[in-house]
């Protein structure tokens, strides 16, 4: 008999294997990809959940601050309309209640700021890890196709050898 066949045989075993090699390679390099997608998308999620915390922290610290200017105000505007002999009522107690009115106006304004804020983070972080979840199963899928691709080829290379003994 012939060496071509034996030889052509020798390259179909040697195709399969490199094929199959070749994509197991493939894949597991798109699974650690799916591992790290997936681990991006906690951490990025982690960060805004506690930086969503820190604005929190900071409107604490920010409403007190506001309520404290508020009520210097006040009192400065009050300790203005005494010192200026203005008595209770009239149109010194129509300003002192549109300056309530005004600041407290803000301090809801304020605090809607910061609550939007807030909520935007916590937005991003659930999209962040929707996103690395994603993003994981579509390496995760691209892996297993890679796979059944090599080994499909690597049989396509087994038939070409076989069909040299024919």
């Amino acid at each position: 008999m012939p060496a071509i066949p034996f030889i052509v045989a020798g390259a179909a075993i040697a195709g399969a294997a490199t094929s199959v090699v070749g994509a197991v390679n493939t894949s597991n390099a798109r699974k650690d990809a799916a591992s790290e997608a997936l681990e991006m998308g906690k951490e990025n999620a982690d960060i805004m959940r506690r930086q969503a915390t820190q604005v929190g922290e900071a409107q604490k610290f920010g409403m007190a601050g506001f309520d404290r200017q508020a009520g210097q105000f006040l009192g400065a505007q009050g300790a203005n309309f005494a010192q200026q002999g203005v008595t209770t009522g009239g149109s010194s107690a129509l300003a002192r209640a549109d300056s309530i009115r005004n600041l407290s106006a803000d301090r809801r304004n304020l605090h809607q700021n910061y609550k939007v804020k807030i909520d935007e983070l916590h937005n991003k972080a659930r999209l962040s890890e929707k996103h690395g979840a994603s993003q994981s199963d579509i390496l995760n899928t691209q892996a297993t196709a890679d796979i059944l691709g090599g080994v499909g080829q690597g049989l396509g290379f087994l038939a070409q050898g076989a069909s040299a003994f024919a």
